[in-house]
């Protein structure tokens, strides 16, 4: 029973054999320092920091000519979240042994867990000139340097990672990353790599899906297209985002672009293609071209359901629901859609119907053009005994409606003071036609506010005050998927998420409990009305909201006296600049005077899909919203809508006595173009430029 024994029982990974052997030998010498000393490595390693610590210091203060008990203890300080305290231990091993590029390692990790990538550059330089041959170093360097905004040497240090090797998953996520924030997405594919490497890991399949969002891609890979098909079939990612990569990956395939470009039909192959279905099932298509294939194929769908390929009905179904009906029906397509919800309404009403291959069929063909929510008897069929395929259909027409009724009927209202009649025509258009239908959201990390905000404005200095739980307020939450990201996206917090319309909020509620989302409160009631909730906010974000208010402004002022001093708040405000085309659109649509019915909306769009190519009213076609019924209808047939310009913008921020930190920016380019235009105003928040 010796020192060593414990130590060779600890490198061979026996760490419960080696803890039992140290504490036979401290019961016999409780004030060994050696013995301390490993005790406290075993039950670090054994993930017990707390319990190391006081250990690991009494060994460092009996041994202090030790620098191996010097680096212990700065590790589990490091385990417990005390970097200041590490890096003092890394500092006490450095004296005794100048040049250990573990202790330099150490400190410059510390520093980025503080936030102080400059710092931190500086000790892996150092660990980098003591140990050039580990990739892990000049990985580290990369991350140090991409916190500063020095991407272009962040991608160098990272190359020198990948030339000592090769296999590191994380180096190439990075790397992966840093080339889609410069822009150049099909460098990108090094996040293909990373996934190569480490298929299990989530949190990559999610960088490699954010670098796709809203993007084509141009050079499509079998290893790309297959990443982005196990995309598809991943509840956390927002598989909307990720439609043009999608609709690219299936034109690459034989005969789909002549089927677009000359109205033919489907290939059989992209007919029965596996991401075609997963597309159709969890996305509403948002491309003229893709909606005109996709009514000819609902067409022949609805004509002849026994030649399509297995699944192909269920998910166009699926796509029907998605869009809300919103694709164009000839009068013959209508009287036979009738004619068959009629027989199906007749046999329902007999109440012997059983689940059936001819029934699920007759029902998905009625389901490619008018929700199975609406046939009187399908509370007469059986929960049990569909189809895999099909029990997806009955989940979001028949179920899930259903799940919302009763949620409605339990969503508490604020005290209002009865509000405008702009507030109560918003909230009859939302009641009618909830914004947005959703149906997937990215998923992430809980992470605290400090690390959310550096990422976002590395400028930003978070105060004190928004350390610890946060109370976060959503005002005017629609759908709830805005709350949800807020929910999921900083670690101890809890969520009041308000909207106008009990639909909306039902939809809402029923998707958190799908993701099992349980940190939100919902409530029904105005943002004119919050003040008689009596509470502050750390955290207050109200997107898409304020320029539907009579007065955004008032709106704005009532935000900004719920929010606890030095809290925070994200707005989302209609541009004056980018909205152009849509007022031209929008009086367009109050010109013809179609009424915000389903088919006065259909018959609208398909009056702008003829106008001639050079009408500016044409450019909404580029909307995704311009896509699904409600979407359309928030688009085009709003009924109040504000939209304003930096100098307007800058002149609420003062006369509200707000900081403006910045802007939280998607389109990378334009972040790389603006900063070219204007080098003087690096944290973008001139609003004068």
């Amino acid at each position: 029973m010796t020192l060593a024994a414990a130590l060779g029982l600890l490198q061979g990974g026996d760490l419960k054999g080696a803890e039992k052997l140290c504490a036979r030998l401290l019961k016999r010498d409780p004030g060994d320092a050696q013995t301390q000393h490993l005790m406290g490595l075993i039950i670090l390693h054994a993930g017990r920091p707390s319990e190391a610590h006081a250990l690991l210091k009494k060994a460092a203060k009996s041994q202090s000519d030790n620098p191996e008990c010097h680096y212990n203890l700065a590790e589990c300080c490091r385990a417990l979240g005390k970097p200041e305290p590490a890096i003092a231990a890394y500092k006490r091993m450095l004296a005794l042994s100048p040049g250990d590029g573990r202790a330099h390692m150490g400190i410059a990790e510390a520093h980025m867990a503080k936030g102080r990538p400059a710092q931190a550059e500086t000790s892996f330089r150092a660990a980098a000139a003591a140990r050039p041959d580990l990739a892990t170093v000049w990985n580290g360097l990369g991350l140090a340097l991409r916190e500063q905004g020095r991407l272009e040497e962040a991608i160098e240090s990272w190359g020198r990672a990948l030339a000592l090797d090769d296999r590191l998953a994380v180096v190439y996520n990075n790397l992966g990353l840093a080339l889609h924030g410069l822009g150049r997405i099909d460098e990108a594919a090094a996040l293909v790599q990373a996934l190569e490497l480490d298929p299990d890991n989530a949190a990559m399949l999610r960088n490699f899906a954010s670098c796709l969002k809203n993007r084509s891609v141009e050079q499509l890979t079998p290893s790309l297209r297959r990443w982005l098909e196990v995309c598809f079939n991943d509840p956390e990612i927002d598989t909307q985002s990720l439609l043009p990569a999608a609709l690219a990956a299936l034109e690459a395939m034989d005969g789909v672009t002549a089927a677009l470009d000359q109205a033919g039909a489907l290939p059989e192959a992209a007919a029965r293609d596996a991401l075609f279905h997963r597309m159709l099932e969890t996305t509403f298509i948002s491309r003229a071209d893709w909606e005109d294939l996709l009514t000819r194929l609902r067409q022949s769908l609805l004509a002849a359901p026994g030649e399509a390929p297995p699944g192909l009905l269920f998910a166009m179904a699926r796509q029907g629901f998605n869009n809300e009906y919103i694709f164009a029906a000839s009068e013959a397509e209508q009287a036979a859609v009738r004619a068959l919800g009629e027989a199906i309404d007749s046999r329902l009403s007999e109440g012997a119907a059983q689940p059936t291959a001819a029934l699920e069929s007759d029902l998905a063909r009625l389901a490619l053009y008018r929700p199975l929510g609406e046939l009187a008897g399908m509370d007469t069929l059986p929960e049990a005994g569909w189809s895999a395929g099909f029990q997806p259909i009955l989940d979001s027409q028949v179920r899930a409606p259903r799940v919302e009724a009763g949620l409605r009927a339990a969503i508490p209202a604020m005290d209002t003071g009865g509000g405008d009649a702009v507030s109560a025509a918003v909230k009859a258009l939302y009641e009618e036609n909830p914004y947005p239908r959703w149906m997937t959201v990215a998923g992430r990390q809980a992470q605290p506010l400090d690390a959310v905000m550096r990422g976002l404005f590395p400028h930003f200095r978070t105060p004190d005050s928004l350390f610890g739980a946060l109370d976060v307020l959503a005002a005017g939450c629609g759908t709830g998927k805005q709350a949800i990201t807020l929910a999921t996206r900083f670690a101890d917090c809890r969520v009041l998420a308000m909207d106008l319309s009990f639909t909306s909020l039902a939809y809402a509620m029923r998707m958190a409990g799908r993701l099992d989302v349980g940190n939100i409160d919902f409530r029904q009631g105005d943002i004119l009305d919050l003040a008689s909730l009596g509470r502050r906010f750390h955290v207050i974000e109200s997107v898409g909201v304020l320029h539907h208010l009579a007065d955004p402004l008032a709106g704005w002022r009532v935000l900004s006296a719920l929010l606890r001093p030095r809290g925070l708040m994200k707005i989302g405000l209609y541009s004056a600049a980018a909205r152009r085309h849509l007022v031209a659109a929008q009086s367009f649509v109050t010109a013809q005077g179609y009424p915000p019915t389903p088919a006065g909306i259909r018959r609208c769009r398909r009056d702008i899909a003829a106008l001639p190519a050079d009408r500016i009213e044409r450019k909404v076609m580029e909307n995704r919203d311009f896509y699904s019924t409600s979407s359309c209808r928030d688009l085009l047939f709003h009924v109040q809508e504000h939209r304003f310009t930096l100098a307007e913008i800058e002149r609420m921020l003062k006369e509200l006595g707000l900081r403006f930190i910045g802007f939280e920016l998607n389109n990378l380019e334009a972040v790389a173009a603006y900063g070219a235009d204007y080098p003087d105003d690096p944290e973008r928040t001139d609003l004068g430029q």
